[in-house]
């Protein structure tokens, strides 16, 4: 994610874990691992960026409609 130019790492770290808490009660999401400060695209060092990295449960404990990768994106577009 990208926050507006020179917003604080603080204030960058506070919205990574607001997003983190919505995806971890996402249907099928097993964890979520996020690195604030650092721009994965630009791979450039800001207060401004972060990204995340989400690992689904195994895909036989995914059996639901609703834990199926095209449904969790789906969810968050």
């Amino acid at each position: 994610m990208q926050l507006p130019t020179a917003a604080s790492l603080q204030r960058t770290d506070e919205i990574c874990k607001e997003i983190e808490e919505i995806v971890k009660k996402t249907p099928g999401v097993q964890y979520v691992s996020t690195v604030v400060g650092f721009s994965l695209l630009s791979t450039v060092t800001s207060t401004y960026n972060g990204f995340m990295f989400v690992t689904l449960a195994p895909w036989d404990e995914r059996k639901k409609p609703e834990e199926k990768l095209l449904s969790i994106f789906r969810t968050h577009q």
